[in-house]
C-alpha cells in the first residue's frame, strides 16, 4: 500500500521536485561562473538548502488539501487502507523526497567550492542542523495547513508565513542557536500530531465541500427560442459530487425550473447554431465574474485572513527596519501570488473551463472577467496591510526619490502577473504556485537590480508586468478552447519568447538611441603638439620629477597623493631641490604619452603634492631667516611646478597641479607679508608673477578626460571587463564579488557601450559649457554641474559605466575656480604691500588706490564679476560666526587688512570666513602692517 501511495505522490510531484533541481542547477552554474571562491563557499549551499525548503512547503501543502482539489480523497478513502496509513504515506513520501533533493542539491553544490565540508557549513553558518530543524517545521505547517483546508495554495501560503514569524519569534526568543533548534523540532513534532488528528477526524466527520456551480448566460428553451437565463437560486452541491456533475446540474435546473424564465425572447430567425449566440456583453461579464467569486470565495477568505494577519503584526507593534521586515515583505508578496495564480488555475486544475466553452462563454470576456474579478479581490485582501504599512512607512529616504508606493505597487503587480500566466499555463496548482513563486523572485530580483543600477527608468518597471499580462490575453483562446496540442504550447512558447524578445530589443534600442550623438570630442590643443613630434628626453622634466620622488620616498615621509605627513627637509637633501629646480626650467613635461593612451594604461606620478610641501617648507624657513629673494625663487618654483604638472591635461595630473599651485599660492601671501620687504621687490614679483604662463584650463581636461573614456570603451571586450572588475575592487582589499562580476556583464552589453559613448559626449560637452563661463556667470543662470551633469545624467545611470570611467568634473572646476580667486587677489596683497611701504606703512583706504601706481587695473572677483571686497579684520571679527562650527580667529594682528572674493556662494559676507573645507563665506587673503624698524 505504501508503495501504491509513493507512486502516486512521484507522479504528481516529479514536476515540482525535477522544476526545482533544475533551478538550483542554474543558479549554481551562475555562482560558479561570476561568484569568488568565498561567495561560494557561503552560497551554494545555501542555494540548496532553500531550493529544498520550498519542495518542503509545496509536498506538504499539497498533501491532502491536493487530494480534496482533484476529488482524489474520495477513492483514496475507497482503498483498503486506513487514514493513518494514507497519513504515514504521504508523509514517509514528503520526507524523503524532500531529503533526497537536499542531499543531491549539496552534492552537485559541493563540486563548486574548495571546502567542500557540508558545503563550507552551509555558508559558513556553522552547525546545519538549525537550518534542516527550521526546513522540518516548514514541512510540518504544510501538512497542518493541509489537513484543515481545502486549497493546496492557501495551505502554501499559510505555511510559509507561519514558518516565517514562528522561526522570527524562536531566533529572537533563544539567542542560542541549539535552544531555538530544540525550540522549532518540538514545534514541527505538535503540528505533525496536529495534522494526523485533524486528517483522521475529518473522515469520521465526513467534511462537505463546497461545490462549484456553473450557469450559463444564457438557455435554449423548448420551443427553440434563446433566452436570457433567470436569476432564480440554484440549490447548492454537495462535497461528493464530482466538478462535472456540479456544472452540469446548474443548466438542467435552470431549463427544468417550473417558474418563467425572465429576459427577452430572441426569434430563431436571429441566429443560427454557426454563430455565436446574441447576449448582453455587460449581463455576461456580470455573471462570469458572479461565478468566478464564488469559485474562489473561500481562497479569497484566506487571504482575507492572512493580510488581516499582516495588518494586525504591523499594528501590534511588530518590529520593522530596513533589515527586519520579512513578515510584510513575504506576506503581501504571496497575497499576490496565489491572487494571480487562482485567477485561472481554478478552472485549470478541475478543467471546469470547458462548461463555459460549451454555454457559449466568449474567450475575451472570460479572461477580462476573471482578470479583473481576482484583481480587484487580490487588491481587497492586500489593502489592510498596506494601509497599516503607509502609516509607519520608512522607505521614501532609501528609494533615490522615487515614491516607495509606486516601486512596492510595481513589483506586487508584476508578481500577480507572472501567476496569473503559469496558473493558466499549468492545470496542477501547487505545481503552477511553485513555479510561479520561483520565476516571479527571479524576475523580481534583475528588475529591481537593473533598477538600483540606473539601466531602466521608472516607467520600465510597468513593462513586464503588462506583457505578461498580454501573453496571458492573447492565449486565452487556446486556453478555453483547449485547442489541441502541441499547437496551443508551441503558440506560448513563441508568446513568451516573442514578448521578452521584444522586450530585450525595447531596452537595448531605448538604452542606446534616447541620448543623443554630439559626435566625436576634439583632442585638446597639447595633445597635438605632443603626438606631432615625440619630446627628447633632455627637455622632458618628468624624469627629473620621478628621481626627485625616488629621493623623497627613501629619505622622507611625503605622501604620495597628498602631503598628510612630514615633508621632506630639503636642506639636509639639497639633491632634490636641485632636481625640482632643473625640472622647472625645462619646456615639457610628459608623464605619459597620450598618442594612445586609455585609464587602462595609467599609472601613478611620483609624490608631487609632497614635495611642493617639502618646497614650502624650505620656503617658510627663508622667510623666518630674512632670506626673501631665495623665498620667491622657491615660490616661483612651485607655480612653474604646477603649470608643468598640468601640462598633459590628465584629471588626477590637473587636479594634482591646482593643489601645488594652492600651495605656491598660500606661500606667496605670506611671503608678501613678510618684515622686510622693499616696494622694488615686490614690483618685480609682480611683474615675474604675471609673466607665467597660464594654468591649463579645465576645458581642455574635459576634452582629455572625454577622450580617454572613448578610447577605454573601445578596448577589447575581456580587456575592459577585467580593467572594470579590478577598478571597482582597487581600495576594498577583497576580491570582486558576484554583484561586481555580473554588473560588469550587463555594463558591458553592445547597447550599455553604445549609450555610454553617447552619455560621454552629451556629459564632456555638458562640461565645457560649465566650464567656459565665470563662476559668476553660472551662479546668475543657476548653473550648477552637478545638478545639470550628474543629476540629469548621472544620476539616471548612476551605477552605469560612465560613473565608473568618466573623472569628477565638479571637483576640478570648484578648485579651479577658488584658484582662480587666490591668483587675483595675490597680485593684490603684493600691490597693496608696496603701495604701503611707498605710504608710510599705511594702508590703502580703498582699493582704487592701488591704480595705476600699483597695478593697470583691479582684477574682478571671479564670484561676483565685482571688485574684490575690502575690509578690516577687526569688522570681520565683530560679524556673528553664522553656522561656523569649532571656529578659531586667525593669528593675524589685530590691524590687518582683508581682500576677500564672495566664494564659492557668491554672497558677499562683509569679510566673513569659515574654515577651510565650508562652501559658505568668503574667501579671504590677510594685508598685514608693516613692523615698524626700530
Amino acid at each position: 500500500m505504501y508503495m501504491r501511495l509513493w507512486w502516486k505522490d512521484a507522479r504528481q510531484f516529479w514536476p515540482i521536485w525535477g522544476f526545482l533541481v533544475l533551478v538550483a542547477l542554474a543558479g549554481d552554474a551562475l555562482i560558479v561562473h561570476y561568484g569568488s571562491e568565498n561567495v561560494r563557499d557561503s552560497t551554494l549551499g545555501l542555494l540548496a538548502i532553500g531550493c529544498a525548503g520550498l519542495y518542503a512547503f509545496a509536498v506538504g501543502a499539497a498533501a491532502f488539501a491536493g487530494e480534496r482539489e482533484t476529488g482524489t480523497l474520495r477513492l483514496l478513502d475507497v482503498l483498503p487502507a486506513p487514514r493513518r496509513t494514507v497519513w504515514a504515506g504521504k508523509v514517509s513520501f514528503g520526507l524523503v523526497s524532500t531529503l533526497a533533493m537536499m542531499l543531491l542539491l549539496l552534492g552537485l553544490a559541493t563540486m563548486g567550492v574548495d571546502k567542500p565540508g557540508l558545503v563550507w557549513r552551509i555558508g559558513h553558518g556553522g552547525d546545519p542542523l538549525p537550518l534542516a530543524v527550521v526546513l522540518l517545521q516548514g514541512f510540518a505547517w504544510g501538512l497542518f495547513f493541509s489537513s484543515i483546508l481545502e486549497s493546496a495554495l492557501v495551505a502554501a501560503i499559510g505555511a510559509i508565513l507561519m514558518t516565517t514569524i514562528a522561526a522570527y519569534m524562536v531566533g529572537s526568543q533563544y539567542r542560542d542557536p541549539y535552544t531555538a533548534m530544540q525550540t522549532n523540532a518540538l514545534v514541527a513534532l505538535v503540528l505533525a500530531a496536529l495534522s494526523w488528528v485533524a486528517f483522521l477526524w475529518a473522515r469520521r466527520r465526513r467534511f462537505r465541500s463546497f461545490g462549484l456551480e456553473f450557469r450559463s448566460p444564457v438557455v435554449v428553451t423548448g420551443s427553440g427560442l434563446v433566452r436570457e437565463a433567470a436569476r432564480s437560486p440554484v440549490p447548492p452541491v454537495e462535497a461528493e459530487m464530482s466538478p462535472t456533475a456540479a456544472a452540469v446540474l446548474s443548466p438542467v435546473h435552470a431549463i427544468a425550473s417550473p417558474m418563467p424564465a425572465a429576459g427577452r425572447v430572441i426569434p430563431p430567425a436571429a441566429w443560427s447554431a454557426d454563430q455565436p449566440r446574441p447576449r448582453s456583453t455587460l449581463t455576461e461579464l456580470l455573471r462570469l465574474s458572479r461565478e468566478t467569486r464564488r469559485e474562489g470565495r473561500w481562497i479569497w477568505a484566506g487571504l482575507m485572513l492572512i493580510g488581516a494577519a499582516v495588518a494586525a503584526g504591523l499594528l501590534g507593534g511588530m518590529p520593522y527596519s530596513a533589515h527586519d521586515d520579512a513578515p510584510f515583505v513575504v506576506g503581501t508578496g504571496l497575497i499576490a501570488l496565489v491572487g494571480g495564480v487562482s485567477a485561472f488555475g481554478l478552472e485549470s486544475q478541475r478543467r471546469t473551463y470547458r462548461f463555459l466553452v460549451h454555454h457559449g462563454a466568449r474567450p475575451r470576456l472570460v479572461w477580462l472577467a476573471k482578470l479583473l474579478t481576482w484583481f480587484i479581490g487580490t487588491a481587497l485582501a492586500l489593502a489592510p496591510a498596506l494601509t497599516i504599512f503607509a502609516l509607519g512607512l520608512a522607505w521614501p529616504q532609501r528609494t533615490g526619490g522615487v515614491s516607495p508606493w509606486l516601486l512596492f505597487g510595481l513589483n506586487l503587480a508584476l508578481v500577480f502577473a507572472v501567476g496569473l500566466v503559469c496558473g493558466m499555463a499549468i492545470p496542477r496548482g501547487i505545481t503552477a504556485w511553485t513555479v510561479a513563486l520561483v520565476v516571479a523572485l527571479v524576475m523580481v530580483g534583475v528588475q529591481m537590480g537593473l533598477f538600483a543600477a540606473g539601466m531602466i527608468p521608472i516607467w520600465g518597471l510597468f513593462v513586464l508586468p503588462a506583457a505578461l499580462v498580454f501573453i496571458s490575453w492573447a492565449w486565452c483562446g487556446d486556453w478555453l478552447l483547449e485547442r489541441p496540442a502541441p499547437g496551443r504550447w508551441i503558440r506560448l512558447a513563441l508568446l513568451v519568447v516573442g514578448v521578452k524578445m521584444v522586450s530585450l530589443a525595447g531596452l537595448a534600442g531605448w538604452r542606446a538611441w534616447s541620448i543623443p550623438d554630439l559626435g566625436p570630442i576634439t583632442r585638446p590643443a597639447a595633445w597635438t603638439v605632443a603626438t606631432s613630434a615625440p619630446v627628447p628626453p633632455g627637455l622632458n622634466a618628468a624624469e627629473l620629477y620621478r628621481e626627485a620622488g625616488q629621493v623623497a620616498n627613501e629619505f622622507g615621509r611625503a605622501s604620495i597623493h597628498q602631503g598628510s605627513r612630514e615633508p621632506l627637509d630639503l636642506d639636509q637633501h639639497p639633491e632634490a631641490l636641485d632636481l625640482l629646480r632643473r625640472a622647472v626650467a625645462r619646456p615639457e613635461c610628459w608623464f605619459f604619452s597620450p598618442d594612445k593612451l586609455t585609464l587602462k594604461d595609467r599609472w601613478e606620478i611620483p609624490p608631487l603634492t609632497g614635495l611642493a610641501d617639502a618646497v614650502k617648507a624650505h620656503a617658510l624657513r627663508r622667510i623666518a631667516r630674512g632670506d626673501l629673494a631665495a623665498a620667491w625663487d622657491d615660490v616661483v618654483l612651485l607655480l612653474r611646478m604646477a603649470r608643468q604638472v598640468g601640462q598633459e591635461a590628465l584629471g588626477w595630473e590637473a587636479y594634482t597641479a591646482l593643489t601645488i599651485e594652492h600651495v605656491a599660492l598660500d606661500l606667496a601671501v605670506d611671503w608678501a607679508n613678510a618684515a622686510g620687504q622693499t616696494p622694488d621687490r615686490l614690483r618685480r614679483a609682480i611683474g615675474a608673477y604675471l609673466s607665467l604662463p597660464r594654468m591649463v584650463p579645465p576645458s581642455e581636461v574635459i576634452r582629455a578626460e572625454g577622450v580617454l573614456v572613448e578610447r577605454t570603451v573601445d578596448l577589447p571586450h575581456e580587456d575592459l571587463k577585467e580593467f572594470l572588475v579590478n577598478s571597482m575592487s582597487e581600495g576594498s582589499g577583497r576580491a570582486p564579488t558576484f554583484d561586481k562580476f555580473l554588473l560588469v556583464d550587463l555594463m558591458t552589453t553592445p547597447w550599455e557601450l553604445t549609450r555610454v559613448r553617447r552619455l560621454n559626449r552629451l556629459f564632456t560637452a555638458r562640461g565645457l559649457e560649465h566650464a567656459t563661463l565665470e563662476p559668476w556667470q553660472r551662479l546668475n543662470r543657476g548653473y550648477n554641474l552637478d545638478t545639470d551633469v550628474y543629476g540629469q545624467i548621472g544620476q539616471a545611470d548612476r551605477l552605469a559605466l560612465l560613473r565608473l570611467l568618466q573623472f569628477n568634473f565638479a571637483a576640478l572646476i570648484s578648485r579651479d575656480d577658488e584658484n582662480e580667486a587666490m591668483r587675483r587677489a595675490v597680485v593684490q596683497v603684493m600691490a597693496a604691500r608696496s603701495w604701503m611701504l611707498g605710504h608710510d606703512g599705511k594702508f590703502p583706504a580703498k582699493l582704487e588706490d592701488l591704480v595705476p601706481s600699483e597695478l593697470p587695473a583691479l582684477p574682478l572677483d571671479p564670484f561676483t564679476g565685482k571688485p574684490f571686497g575690502y575690509t578690516t579684520l577687526a569688522r570681520s571679527l565683530d560679524l556673528p560666526r553664522r553656522d561656523a562650527l569649532n571656529w578659531h580667529p586667525p593669528a593675524w594682528p589685530s590691524e590687518t587688512y582683508l581682500i576677500y572674493s564672495a566664494g564659492p556662494d557668491g554672497r558677499d559676507d562683509q569679510g566673513l570666513f569659515l574654515m577651510p573645507g565650508e562652501m559658505r563665506g568668503d574667501l579671504v587673503v590677510p594685508v598685514e602692517p608693516v613692523a615698524k624698524k626700530k
